[in-house]
């Protein structure tokens, strides 16, 4: 039998895998869809007489804000797979005891309605199971 900080903590689990941390990772989303982008050109143009060429540092500074997209993109999808990782945790512990399964499917309903604001990027009916 389960103690109640053991399901309690299984429900924690859950709710950062569906929750939390999926909105996390939206953070990370508007922060890449925040970067500046080749539109921002302009902003380095200037004469070609006073040396760097006629758009100065633009192609070191572009490069450095294509890295950091990247970045921010795979911290972005690795987030996401934590998130659903940590939702298998909680239900392969739901699955090996009457207590943390009765407790988990009590409160799935609540959390799963929680996490299916536009910001999710989880859909808890994709991560139950073994798949």
């Amino acid at each position: 039998m389960a103690t109640e900080e053991f399901v309690a903590g299984v429900e924690e689990l859950y709710h950062a895998g569906v929750v939390e941390v999926p909105d996390i990772a939206t953070r990370f989303t508007s922060a890449r869809e925040h970067l500046p982008g080749p539109t921002l050109e302009w902003a380095f143009s200037r004469a070609g007489s006073i040396g760097y060429s006629s758009h100065g540092p633009w192609q070191a500074w572009s490069d450095l804000a294509e890295d950091l997209g990247g970045f921010i993109g795979r911290t972005e999808r690795d987030l996401i797979d934590a998130g659903a990782n940590l939702v298998k945790c909680a239900e392969n512990y739901a699955a090996t005891d009457d207590a943390i399964r009765a407790n988990l499917d009590d409160v799935r309903a609540e959390i799963d309605k929680e996490a299916r604001t536009p910001e999710s990027k989880i859909d808890p009916a994709h991560t139950h199971g073994d798949d």
